[in-house]
């Protein structure tokens, strides 16, 4: 397919953008009137569009938060339809694989919109908005040591 024409199948609100091995990796999302749950890459040599057929389940959603460690592209949260989640799902791609994590400690409510950066095998998850509070943006901070899947609320004034 070429690459306008496969990018215009493509547009989406909310999807994740991730690059890992020289492909730039499109993650769910949503049209307005449908969340997906699919996985689409750019390899960035050829600029040729491929949709991938990954092994494992993975709930469609938008509004998640992304990060990647090493070959492994992590996804917490987001909506769908009818719920959101605060579950933490990881994406193999030396394997094209999908799997649900399971962590401990102080696990984040269900959010959308939060932001997730990787530094030192651990993840940072940051604000967001909760299925209580739609209207009013969290101003928190969670930490998830990778070597352990557990999570630790971080006090914000800790951080500076």
């Amino acid at each position: 397919m070429s690459l306008q024409s496969t990018f215009l199948q493509l547009v989406k609100l909310d999807a994740d953008f991730s690059l890992s091995l020289g492909r730039i990796y499109v993650t769910a999302g949503d049209d307005k009137n449908r969340v997906f749950g699919d996985m689409w890459h750019l390899d960035v040599a050829t600029l040729e569009w491929t949709r991938c057929s990954p092994s494992g389940e993975f709930e469609p959603r938008t509004a998640q938060a992304s990060a990647v460690v090493d070959s492994v592209l992590y996804v917490f949260g987001g909506a769908d339809s009818n719920k959101y989640f605060n579950d933490l799902l990881r994406f193999d791609f030396t394997n094209l694989s999908w799997g649900l994590v399971a962590t401990t400690g102080d696990i984040p409510s269900a959010r959308v919109y939060s932001r997730m950066v990787s530094l030192k095998n651990k993840l940072y998850v940051y604000g967001g908005t909760d299925s209580g509070h739609e209207e009013q943006q969290l101003d928190d901070v969670y930490c998830l040591d990778l070597s352990m899947y557990k999570y630790e609320m971080i006090n914000n004034a800790d951080m500076c």
